[in-house]
């Protein structure tokens, strides 16, 4: 399947306070596209706030998502259920997942957007899509539906395009880690696994190359982040940690217009 474009690239169409603008789904249901954002620059953001941000490779563009584990935090995905620390994380209504659906008859545009289901590619009756859980409980329901499954990735099978120090791991969107995030001021033994996750980016952000290093302390704060839109999102899965000094700030208010 042909991805759509998945990064949330961030246009600014104002200043004080900074308006952000929405085009693509990778956070849809929680901001569809077309949505404004209006940024909180006081609040230092808590894991589960939705944060604007800098890549480390592009410090021009602004993105959008959602800060889902925080320096010092270790993160794991188990079957796509988020554990911080351990710990399964609250639900959210707006995450989103991958489906299959099979149809009893060609599904027409009009009905699946009256079910909200704007991102989707069509093969005859086979429909794939990208839906929260009270979406695909509703679509369940329709007398067109012959069958829907979770589009899961399988459990070791590595996904081509995660981030390049994740490599050789098996990971994929919904089996990944455990992984530690990065704090500053912490010593963590470094070894052949492990080294990899955090050499590029203390390389760039701290000068600093772990490579012949059996333990290395952390300078500064990084933190790993999410869409919401979870099977349809290049996020840190795909580009690594996030630097918290790239923080632009919290998304505070949001307005459809």
């Amino acid at each position: 399947m042909k991805k759509s474009l998945l990064f949330l690239l961030i246009a600014t169409i104002g200043c004080k306070p900074r308006v952000f603008n929405i085009p693509t789904p990778s956070m849809e249901a929680t901001f569809p596209v077309g949505s404004k954002i209006i940024v909180d620059y006081s609040e230092v953001p808590q894991t589960n706030d939705i944060i604007v941000f800098k890549l480390p490779s592009d410090n021009k563009t602004n993105y959008v998502f959602r800060l889902i584990a925080n320096s010092g935090d270790s993160l794991e995905i188990d079957n796509s259920e988020v554990l911080i620390n351990g710990r399964k994380t609250s639900p959210i209504e707006t995450i989103q997942h991958s489906y299959i659906l099979f149809a009893k008859e060609s599904l027409s545009e009009r009905y699946l957007n009256d079910f909200g289901i704007k991102d989707y590619m069509t093969s005859g009756t086979m429909v794939r899509f990208f839906a929260t859980d009270k979406t695909y409980a509703e679509i369940r329901k329709s007398p067109l539906l012959d069958s829907i499954v979770r589009d899961r990735s399988v459990k070791g099978q590595e996904a081509d395009y995660i981030y390049q120090g994740f490599k050789g791991q098996g990971w994929n969107p919904d089996f990944f880690g455990p992984l530690y995030i990065p704090k500053a001021g912490t010593k963590i033994k470094l070894n052949n696994t492990n080294r990899d996750f955090y050499k590029d980016i203390l390389l760039r952000f701290e000068n600093v190359d772990i490579s012949e290093m059996n333990e290395y302390q952390f300078k500064k704060d990084y933190v790993f982040v999410l869409g919401d839109n979870r099977h349809n999102a290049l996020d840190s899965r795909f580009i690594g940690f996030i630097p918290s000094e790239n923080i632009v700030g919290k998304a505070e208010i949001f307005n459809w217009w």
